[in-house]
């Protein structure tokens, strides 16, 4: 769907919204959901992921009541291997399909997906997901991972340095090797930018 029909991003202070329901959420999801994130544990991840200046603090820790997250059991701790960048965004696409067979996922965005591995070592993706029933809210799926390995190897941030190819190769044709990744973690959230599990990055 448009980015205009996500939901609104509930860090901001500017959007006015109601606080959180914590009635069980029904639908297309609901067979796949873990434990509901409460605004304690909400607050701690929005912290990491963003950095927060102590001045804002009083004004955005409030927010975090308003946001309606669950964690996806079934994408926690799940590794998958690729032999070329290119095929990550379609491996995570088909990932999302096996585990969470009745949903018909939307293509991720090639781009979207390589930038922050190219650059972290990261999986950092939101897509729409199917709306929570209970709520009739719009809802997105997170999920966030890391490259733990490339040929065996464990590799940090700047895997890519060391491992790029020589040369003027474009990125989507760039062969480096097996390359291990680890979901870390995925979430199912009213908000349109969770942050749950999400290091700070630029």
């Amino acid at each position: 769907m448009p980015v205009a029909q996500w939901p609104p991003d509930l860090w901001d202070p500017h959007i006015v919204a109601k606080a959180a329901d914590h009635r069980p959420v029904q639908g297309a999801m609901a067979p796949y959901l873990g434990t509901q994130y409460s605004a304690e544990e909400l607050w701690d991840y929005y912290r990491i992921h963003n950095d927060v200046n102590p001045d804002e603090e009083a004004q955005l820790q409030p927010l975090a009541a308003r946001i309606r997250a669950f964690d996806v059991a079934v994408l926690r701790d799940v590794t998958f291997t690729i032999d070329r960048l290119h095929n990550a965004a379609p491996t995570l696409w088909a990932l999302l399909a096996e585990r969470l067979p009745s949903i018909a996922w939307a293509p991720f965005d090639d781009l979207g997906v390589l930038g922050p591995i190219l650059k972290y070592g990261l999986i950092h993706e939101v897509v729409e997901a199917p709306a929570d029933e209970t709520t009739g809210e719009p809802l997105v799926l997170e999920v966030v991972g890391r490259l733990t390995q490339v040929n065996g190897q464990p590799v940090g941030v700047s895997w890519y340095r060391e491992f790029r190819p020589k040369g003027p190769t474009g990125t989507d044709e760039v062969v480096i090797g097996q390359m291990t990744f680890c979901l870390e973690r995925a979430t199912y959230a009213n908000t349109r930018w969770p942050g749950i599990g999400v290091p700070f990055y630029m």
